[in-house]
């Protein structure tokens, strides 16, 4: 965004808060190690980036003063680390004979202090003692209602409860107190979560899911994610969210907040009814959800949408089981529907090259010897958008022959940049010489070798007969040709 010169920049800060005012909020703040000074950069938008308005913020004179951070405190003023001259690593000042100079912490705060919030000498005094007037109810500091809208406040209240430890307060504030904001119910939750961590018990944030004030029901979210263990406590409430009628957006937003839960058995049922009642949405997110046995609940979700006469449907769908590692009365299951598929597509003229790879890419590795006609389905897909990524998963499971090698190796070309990367391992699992030599031809190719790299293709090609590996000599001399 910006270039500093000569300067040694040792420390940047994003301030955050109103204390210096709304002009001064997301400015960077920079220490400049040996220019003596802390410069400032306003944010502009440019384009996709930002561009800065520079200016310098503080400066000295004394060569001795080296800022090397800044930091913001919580009442909002700026902190300045002064390393002073004792530092003479790599300094070119380090030569000359000189004493020691110590550095210094200086604060910066604003002229007009009027509208600032002085909560640090709250935090300093009491940390680590009582609270006087600290009861029930008397949990929050008066400061915050006034100054809802300061980050740095509200982090530093967060900090003070967590340093008080009043768990039992800050419960019974949460349950019976009900003159608490919002935000102060948000800053209770996250300290208490800070406070017992895995002994939180999900009763106390439940409540607050659903609520009104964004930063209250977000800190409740932010919580739940960390506890992947109140799948039960949460089932009947991501029930209720669960309806006949819902938008996309809702099903996304749903079916990946049950995600987090999807250990628990009872998420795991409640996927299953939602992905019947809904479809793609949820089947997605079983297929992301990291297990690898497919229950027969989940198992029968995706049997009800793969039983369809649309082939493309049923490829999509197909997809979404090869995280899985499927029975073979699933695979039966799966054979018996695609059979059925096969016929009527055949009767209609339908036939689709898509739902047939996706058959083939999920079915056992042992099963899978390519026969020619399943070959030359995959042989043509290679190249196509809607087929490539179909037919790279099935070349990446089954096994092929040497003949077909050698028919790949002339496709390379053909490919993206993104497919020659992938198809690249089928060649080492050969050692025939006509499939290297094809190989390596097809990587000699100005537009193919500037996409590779030495070091990726000599695991591969060092595998090959001495013929393959003189040619691929001089391919590697004309990649290092290339980039002189």
């Amino acid at each position: 965004m910006t270039h500093l010169g000569p300067a040694a920049p040792s420390g940047l800060h994003c301030y955050l808060g109103g204390t210096f005012g709304r002009k001064y909020e997301n400015n960077l703040f920079a220490a400049q190690f040996n220019l003596a000074k802390v410069s400032r950069h306003v944010l502009k938008p440019k384009g996709s980036t930002f561009e800065t308005i520079d200016s310098d913020f503080v400066t000295s004179s004394n060569r001795d003063f080296h800022p090397t951070d800044v930091i913001q405190d919580h009442d909002g003023s700026l902190l300045i680390v002064d390393t002073g001259g004792w530092y003479k690593l790599c300094c070119p000042s380090s030569v000359f004979e000189k004493k020691d100079i110590l550095g210094a912490v200086y604060r910066l705060r604003k002229e007009d202090p009027s509208d600032r919030v002085f909560i640090a000498p709250v935090v300093k005094t009491n940390m680590f003692g009582e609270f006087e007037g600290f009861g029930k109810g008397m949990l929050y500091l008066d400061v915050a209602r006034s100054h809802p809208n300061d980050a740095i406040l509200m982090a530093g209240q967060v900090q003070l409860m967590i340093g008080i430890n009043h768990e039992a307060d800050i419960v019974y504030d949460i349950e019976h107190n009900k003159d608490l904001l919002p935000l102060e119910k948000r800053n209770e939750l996250l300290a208490l979560h800070a406070l017992q961590k895995d002994k939180l018990q999900a009763k106390l944030v439940l409540p607050f899911l659903d609520d009104k004030d964004a930063r209250l029901s977000d800190a409740a979210w932010f919580i739940a994610k960390r506890h992947p263990d109140w799948g039960k406590e949460l089932a009947e409430y991501f029930r209720s969210q669960l309806t006949e009628k819902m938008t996309i957006e809702q099903q996304e937003l749903l079916a990946g907040r049950l995600l987090t839960f999807v250990k628990d058995t009872k998420i795991q049922d409640l996927l299953a009814e939602a992905a019947t009642k809904h479809g793609i949405v949820f089947l997605r997110a079983m297929s992301e959800s990291g297990l690898k046995k497919l229950s027969r609940a989940w198992y029968a979700a995706f049997q009800n949408r793969m039983d369809t006469e649309q082939p493309d449907e049923f490829a999509q769908i197909v997809r979404l089981l090869k995280p899985f590692e499927l029975t073979e009365d699933q695979i039966s299951v799966l054979e018996a529907q695609y059979m059925v598929l096969q016929l009527i597509s055949r009767s209609r003229r339908t036939q689709s090259s898509r739902a047939e790879l996706a058959y083939l890419s999920i079915l056992p590795t042992e099963r899978q010897q390519l026969n020619d006609e399943q070959f030359k389905l995959v042989e043509n897909s290679l190249g196509e958008s809607s087929t490539t990524p179909l037919a790279l998963d099935v070349l990446a499971r089954c096994k092929i022959d040497d003949e077909q090698r050698l028919k790949l190796a002339q496709l390379l070309p053909k490919l993206t940049v993104i497919d020659r990367e992938t198809l690249l391992p089928v060649f080492a699992k050969s050692t025939d010489e006509p499939v290297g030599l094809a190989l390596v031809k097809s990587l000699s190719e100005p537009k193919v070798r500037a996409s590779m790299r030495g070091d990726q293709l000599k695991p591969i090609l060092n595998r090959y007969p001495q013929k393959v590996l003189d040619e691929a000599r001089k391919l590697y001399d004309l990649m290092a040709a290339d980039r002189k």
